[in-house]
């Protein structure tokens, strides 16, 4: 018996080969066929050999302008091949506050808060 809360997701099953001089062999990504987010993907080596897992919870954020986005809040990769895992999650996340400018989410201004 399903939790009433929850259901499943129909996802599409996307299969990406990227170029030669990429580290990955191919990607495979689900996407839900309702919404336009990715939010499983499983990555193999040039060999054919699983290598990575990719999650990305998300939820759904306000923003100060009024905009409702799906933001990724918490998100796991794991590397099997290395045994190693980073993990992220996100708190008091604010977007789009009406007096952004463009001027203040240029590359140089980005690059030198980090």
């Amino acid at each position: 018996m399903s939790h009433p809360h929850h259901s499943l997701i129909e996802p599409y099953i996307i299969e990406a080969t990227p170029p030669s001089e990429h580290p990955y062999g191919k990607r495979v990504m689900y996407q839900d066929v309702s919404y336009p987010r990715i939010y499983v993907q499983e990555v193999y080596d040039k060999k054919g050999q699983f290598w990575k897992y990719f999650n990305f919870l998300t939820d759904p954020i306000m923003g100060k302008d009024g905009y409702l986005a799906s933001v990724s809040i918490q998100g796991h990769t794991i590397d099997f091949q290395r045994n190693h895992a980073t993990v992220f999650t996100v708190q008091n996340i604010a977007i789009n506050p009406p007096d952004l400018k463009a001027k203040d989410v240029t590359l140089g201004v980005l690059e030198a808060k980090q």
